[in-house]
């Protein structure tokens, strides 16, 4: 099955999905397993940037099943 891996920015009290903002596509992964890799590596360089602004906008990250992907 393919996954999602997406970004969810909050925005005005609210978490927006990053497809709704230009630039923040969500991206297709192969596995789930590379998902999760690539969201803990976004999550580890988020955490650097909040340390180092604090101010920066807040993101989360999701791998989400990709819809109408086949499973095999």
């Amino acid at each position: 099955m393919e996954y999602l891996f997406v970004v969810y920015l909050m925005i005005n009290g609210a978490w927006v999905r990053g497809d709704d903002i230009d630039g923040w596509a969500s991206l297709p992964v192969a596995t789930l397993e590379e998902c999760l890799k690539r969201k803990a590596r976004a999550e580890e360089i988020h955490a650097d940037l909040i340390r180092s602004d604090p101010r920066a906008i807040d993101k989360r990250f999701d791998c989400e099943p990709r819809e109408g992907a086949s499973d095999g």
